[in-house]
């Protein structure tokens, strides 16, 4: 994990009163030249957490290869912990860059469920892109509350999905939908509890 990991303090002050104001800490890690046994142990300790916002109640061997991979080929990130340094939220992004600047690429950010509501995945995602110099945005999603926040953040276009998809990995885009992405199949475990939360206007359940 390179440096490993780093404290660090918001310079955003809404960001910065909820931080405090909870008790949490703001861990960055910088990927790269740790070792594969770090980025295991913090997969590890990321696994319920992601579990939870997937909808999964078991923590199977591929969600942890899942999420190591995920942190494996990320640039960015931050984890935010409680005072019992259980990981509350995190966020893990890379970056590419184009000639219109970098992109942000999005890969995953969760924030357990009793902590949200308070508009903590909106100012950690800003407060990041801000720190990353980050110009454009990108991400893949079946769920619209994820859509919602990136539409508070940068404007969703068609153009711009087709503009940059490739550049964050979408293999059949049309318009702002990567047709069968995920291997032609939901991303949440409990798919009838996930509904209310899908995207509507895409086929959610077949990728």
């Amino acid at each position: 994990m390179g440096k490993g990991r780093e404290s660090v303090t918001p310079t955003d002050p809404v960001l910065l009163s909820l931080i405090r104001d909870r008790g949490y800490q703001v861990d960055r890690y910088c990927p790269g030249d740790g070792s594969d046994g770090e980025i295991e142990n913090l997969a590890r300790e990321l696994c319920p957490l992601t579990g939870q916002g997937f909808m999964r109640t078991t923590i199977t061997d591929e969600l942890r290869k899942d999420v190591k991979c995920h942190l494996e080929c990320a640039d960015r990130i931050m984890v935010v912990r409680n005072g019992e340094r259980e990981p509350v939220a995190f966020i893990t992004a890379s970056m590419h860059e184009t000639d219109e600047g970098l992109l942000y690429h999005l890969e995953g950010i969760i924030v357990r469920n009793d902590c949200q509501g308070n508009g903590m995945a909106r100012l950690l995602l800003i407060e990041d892109i801000r720190e990353s110099g980050g110009k454009i945005l990108g991400f893949h999603t079946q769920n619209a509350r994820m859509r919602a926040l990136g539409g508070k953040i940068a404007t969703l276009t068609d153009e711009c999905a087709i503009k940059w998809g490739g550049v964050i990995g979408s293999r059949n885009q049309r318009e702002t939908v990567d047709v069968g992405r995920y291997d032609e199949k939901c991303l949440y475990g409990d798919i009838e509890g996930f509904e209310e939360s899908a995207i509507n206007d895409i086929n959610w359940r077949g990728g």
